[in-house]
């Protein structure tokens, strides 16, 4: 049993050790929270690890298999990123689609004759709740600096190509009283609207695909533990050395399997329109020439 913790707990370290030489390799930090440019806060890691190093023991100690409690270590501490992969589809449909709402907001708000630094503090107060904390923000940004510099701030809270157009557009209009500033908001709410609806009809063509994948890992799931607890004899051949080798390969298929479908359907990340506005000077004729490139 120690020998084969041992060889458990060696297997652990050279995924570990191959997954950060990747990711070293590829220039990239190792992220793992919700959103992609978010690092993984203090508890996240040790629920991961507390996952993967339970997850470890439960299969050493039921198949007294290492590749598989290396996998099983490897499965778990990657659970809560592939659970919660559809819920981050969503909420960055509902991303959009907020934009699109408060976007329709500023648009009939300066409609009634309200200026823009009126109409954005008006807009704070029905903000859709997943950008509210940012446009909240910004209102209280108004309070004390210029609208050119909270409007680039909020550019970077929201960190999206939608948002970034509607800032251009009303740093264009605030610098050179450009003509129908509606007009544009209007057709970047209509793009947003239509960006949201096809992502959901993506969603929804997705969901099959998804469902009869869980189907069948679940399927395969069972019917390996049910080969260990009742046929356990059928399994016998696992126990040598180059049934652990073979299990390498057959464990990986599966692994590998699982994280290529989970990043085909992970949400990109959103290529900014402006990106680097939150940079622009607060000198209104170099905001109309950025805007205008």
């Amino acid at each position: 049993m120690n020998e084969q913790l041992g060889f458990a707990l060696v297997a652990m370290a050279a995924m570990a050790g191959l997954v950060v030489a990747v990711a070293g390799w590829r220039g990239k930090a190792l992220r793992i929270s919700s959103r992609d440019h978010d690092r993984m806060s203090a508890d996240q890691t040790l629920l991961r690890f507390a996952l993967g190093a339970s997850t470890c023991v439960v299969v050493l100690v039921v198949t007294r298999w290492p590749v598989a409690a290396a996998y099983g270590a490897a499965s778990g501490f990657l659970f809560p990123t592939l659970a919660s992969a559809s819920r981050r589809r969503r909420e960055a449909i509902e991303r959009v689609e907020a934009i699109a709402v408060w976007t329709e907001s500023l648009r009939d708000t300066m409609a009634a004759s309200a200026g823009i630094q009126e109409a954005l503090k008006l807009s704070a107060r029905v903000a859709p709740a997943p950008i509210r904390t940012e446009v909240r923000d910004l209102s209280l940004r108004l309070q004390h600096q210029s609208v050119a510099r909270s409007l680039r701030r909020f550019a970077a809270d929201m960190h999206h190509p939608l948002s970034d157009m509607v800032v251009a557009s009303l740093i264009l209009a605030t610098s050179q009283h450009a003509g129908s500033l509606q007009g544009v908001l209007a057709t970047t709410a209509k793009g947003a609207r239509d960006s949201s609806l096809m992502w959901r009809q993506i969603e929804t063509s997705r969901t099959r695909t998804y469902s009869q994948s869980r189907l069948a890992g679940w399927i395969s799931f069972l019917v390996i533990l049910f080969l260990i607890i009742a046929q356990r004899d059928f399994l016998t051949p696992f126990d040598s050395a180059g049934g652990q080798v073979a299990m390498f390969f057959i464990c990986g298929v599966f692994f590998l399997s699982g994280v290529m479908l989970y990043r085909l359907g992970r949400p990109g990340e959103p290529r900014r329109v402006f990106a680097g506005i939150e940079r622009w000077s607060d000198h209104s004729t170099h905001d109309s020439q950025q805007v205008a490139r």
